[in-house]
């Protein structure tokens, strides 16, 4: 049986991410946050080695909630101050800046311990 993802063959990662955002609901985008949230902290706290990995990750989901929660309230924007909305203008693009920071550490931290592995 085959699975299908949901995207379409010529959708990029960023519009993907962007439709998922917009499915998603508030509760599980504050999971997100959430859970990134706690499990950075955790692997932070507990420091094992090469922490940065599972760190960055879970940096990705927290700023990827905050980045989304921010996206879908600039949605609606009916009669806000602007004030709010420079604020979550500002919040998702550092969500954004650090979601994608936390990306590429996790993909280069990932590649950089298997070379190591690779190179001993």
């Amino acid at each position: 049986m085959m699975v299908t993802a949901g995207f379409s063959n010529n959708e990029s990662l960023g519009e993907a991410l962007i439709a998922r955002a917009h499915r998603a609901s508030i509760v599980r985008l504050t999971v997100d946050i959430a859970g990134g949230l706690i499990a950075f902290a955790a692997v932070y706290l507990w420091h094992p080695q090469s922490w940065g990995i599972p760190a960055s990750a879970a940096l990705c989901f927290a700023m990827y909630g905050a980045w989304a929660v921010a996206d879908r309230q600039l949605q609606s924007l009916d009669g806000k101050p602007k004030a709010f909305v420079a604020s979550l203008l500002i919040i998702r693009t550092i969500a954004a800046a650090v979601g994608v920071t936390a990306a590429l550490v996790l993909l280069f931290g990932t590649v950089g311990l298997s070379m190591g592995v690779w190179t001993h």
